[in-house]
């Protein structure tokens, strides 16, 4: 049996599905993708413009890819970077500042260029209303049968509301994302939650449009660093360049606790927002949560509308699943997942789904490339 004769389906066309459609199409698989709105996360009514992508150099899809796929579609040569980066540690470290659009052109190159054009990708433009076995039944009553099933879609979120927010406030002044992005208040008075990256973006952001803010955010000491996460040691030795992720020996009931310190650690910004709201520091005030010094309460009240960048929680019962996935027992939440991102329905799962699996690297968009390569490696054993 060769790769040509097997077919995966990818549910999910953003970055992470992409990655690893890029990688089996490379590796002479057909691939069957799905997805209503392929890179709808990262359109231009999505996210802002000049969004600061953290370490971008590591978000290059076709790291692992063949030579000529990398020379060719890397992102590196995309921005026309010519850096070698060889150990974990470069890859982090890096400082190109790399804007939203300047990524969503990336992905939206590749996407029509090397993935539409390819002719063992076939594109299903639907929605996904049941997964079962190696079977996906889409919302048009269709049936689409393939070999391997990769789920690489987000699951249902529900966004997180500080406890100092009722629900009534919120549905009367919530703004979202698309809404600010595509008719901007101008000469408001803004109360912006979250002191991490999307927080300190849309802080700029509106008060470059003539706005006042009020940042809410746990700490007033706003963490700045390129990468947002200390990484645990054992995830660590499965670095870039290492021998891809084998079997992992970490208890899962230690891994649970390390996303427990991971969100203890509270969340950061990259050193170019923070350069950048030096620059406005009169069309905003730092307002720590339970800080005595300023009435949330009343803040609320005054305020023209609140935006939210205090995350989201995960909701697994939202993804279309009918056959049996066993969950970890302490949260919940998170799919076990074997070597291979392999679940044992026998699916496989990237992104945040895959958490628990490798760590926090799956929240962000660093490990794609690692990520595809293990999901491919554990393909091709049925061969």
């Amino acid at each position: 049996m060769k790769p040509s004769d097997l077919t995966v389906i990818i549910i999910g066309l953003g970055p992470r599905g992409l990655g690893v459609a890029l990688r089996l199409l490379d590796a002479g698989y057909r691939v069957i993708g799905i997805d209503p709105n392929p890179l709808q996360t990262w359109s231009s009514l999505q996210l802002i413009n000049s969004m600061d992508m953290r370490s971008p150099t590591s978000f290059d899809l076709v790291s692992l890819c063949s030579k000529d796929i990398r020379n060719t579609y890397s992102l590196n040569r995309y921005i026309s970077i010519y850096e070698d980066y060889k150990t974990y540690r470069d890859y982090e470290e890096c400082n190109h500042y790399v804007s939203r659009d300047v990524f969503y052109s990336y992905i939206n190159y590749l996407y029509k260029v090397y993935i539409l054009g390819n002719n063992n990708f076939t594109l299903q433009e639907d929605r996904v209303i049941e997964i079962k076995y190696n079977q996906v039944r889409l919302s048009s009553n269709k049936v689409i049968a393939g070999n391997r099933i990769v789920i690489a879609s987000g699951p249902g979120y529900k966004r997180i509301v500080p406890p100092w927010v009722n629900n009534s406030q919120v549905n009367v002044k919530l703004l979202g994302y698309q809404q600010i992005l595509k008719e901007p208040p101008v000469g408001k008075v803004i109360l912006v939650c979250g002191g991490g990256q999307a927080g300190a973006e849309y802080t700029k952001y509106l008060v470059d449009k003539g706005n006042y803010v009020y940042w809410v955010v746990r700490d007033k000491t706003i963490k700045v660093q390129q990468y947002p996460i200390p990484t645990y040691k054992d995830w660590q030795a499965k670095s870039c360049f290492s021998d891809f992720y084998r079997q992992l020996t970490i208890d899962p009931k230690h891994q649970i606790d390390y996303l427990e310190k991971v969100k203890a650690w509270g969340p950061s910004i990259t050193p170019n927002i923070n350069e950048e709201l030096q620059s406005i520091k009169d069309g905003y005030t730092i307002v720590k949560e339970y800080d005595r010094t300023y009435n949330l309460s009343n803040l609320i009240k005054e305020c023209d509308g609140i935006v939210l960048c205090t995350g989201f929680n995960i909701s697994i019962s939202a993804l279309p699943i009918n056959d049996h996935l066993e969950l970890d027992s302490r949260s919940g939440r998170y799919p076990l997942l074997k070597s291979g991102f392999k679940a044992s329905n026998g699916h496989y799962y990237t992104g945040v789904l895959a958490t628990l699996y490798d760590g926090p690297r799956q929240n962000s968009l660093f490990s794609i490339g690692l990520t595809s390569q293990e999901i491919l490696e554990d393909i091709n054993k049925s061969l």
